[in-house]
């Protein structure tokens, strides 16, 4: 699967039609993702957008490889958020905000996103484990 895009057009919302069966992503090896986060409009900064009523803990699993790039923030706040690139990411601006967010393998994130039009954040509670 190949999945790219950038400018005003690239915001992935993920929704329900009838607040059944909400959207979500699963994004395995092998795949191409590039996606860049629009630099205006409502969902400026926003790469992929998750419906706030989605049920706490729906899965969201970003586990792509070295060509996995992902630039603004993936805003799903009830979902548990997996993520795993294989090399570290080669944007700027990587943020993930997930009611839970596990990092595996070579992961990295970066989140100098001024020029995204995305703020800075700072979560309630960050915990690692391992």
């Amino acid at each position: 699967m190949t999945l790219s895009a950038s400018g005003a057009v690239t915001t992935l919302v993920f929704t329900s039609h009838n607040r059944n069966n909400y959207a979500t992503a699963s994004i395995n090896g092998n795949a191409t993702l590039n996606l860049t986060a629009p630099q205006s409009g409502p969902t400026a900064g926003i790469v992929m957008f998750g419906d706030r009523n989605t049920p706490v803990g729906t899965s969201f699993k970003l586990n792509g490889d070295s060509s996995q790039y992902l630039s603004g923030a993936a805003y799903v706040p009830s979902a548990a958020i997996q993520y795993a690139c294989g090399a570290a990411t080669s944007m700027t601006c990587t943020q993930l905000i997930g009611n839970t967010v596990t990092f595996t393998g070579n992961s990295s994130v970066s989140v100098n996103c001024s020029s995204y039009k995305t703020k800075p954040f700072s979560a309630w509670i960050v915990r690692l484990t391992s």
